[in-house]
């Protein structure tokens, strides 16, 4: 019997659903989205060094990281070292052709839009789940621009974000706690 990559995961994925997993021991989360950002070959995904007219690939040499055999771009020197630690998904796929701001809605939420009900964003999830340290410290904060992939949806207004339109110097009130 043969089977492929796609049956596999959702095999497993179904399978993993089913069984009572243990409480994770993770007390935060970062998610990095980087939409419109550097393409994944040249950030986290390398792969051989193209010419960009007729040989495809990375456009930066790859360095060799923390794991044997995985490779990140020339350009994460202070990221390699740590990938260890790290969890980095090279096998996202979506049935949603050309059309980015449903696909990335996907991303953020597992769902694809709905007309009738807004789903939480994986921000919102997190701090649902694991809820800031201290009260000075917001659960979940959104640089960048915000949309309505960012969210809270259904788990209310409680599990949104702070949003930091001065990523430079933060949110005013807000002091690094000493053991950070």
């Amino acid at each position: 019997m043969s089977i492929n990559r796609r049956t596999f995961m959702q095999s497993s994925a179904a399978a993993m659903a089913a069984t009572t997993l243990p409480k994770g021991k993770a007390d935060a989360c970062i998610f990095l989205w980087l939409g419109g950002g550097a393409a994944q070959t040249d950030t986290f995904d390398p792969k051989r060094r193209g010419d960009g007219k007729k040989v495809a690939g990375s456009a930066y040499d790859s360095i060799d990281t923390a794991i044997r055999g995985v490779k990140l771009s020339e350009h994460m020197p202070k990221t390699a070292p740590l990938l260890d630690r790290c969890v980095v998904m090279r096998s996202i796929t979506h049935s949603i052709v050309s059309e980015h701001a449903a696909a990335a809605n996907l991303v953020h939420t597992g769902r694809t839009p709905s007309g009738t009900l807004q789903y939480p964003s994986i921000g919102s999830v997190v701090a649902h789940q694991l809820a800031a340290k201290t009260e000075e410290v917001p659960s979940y904060v959104v640089m960048g621009y915000p949309n309505i992939t960012r969210d809270p949806g259904f788990l209310g207004a409680k599990y949104g974000y702070v949003y930091l339109t001065q990523v430079d110097i933060g949110p005013n009130g807000l002091v690094r706690s000493p053991d950070v």
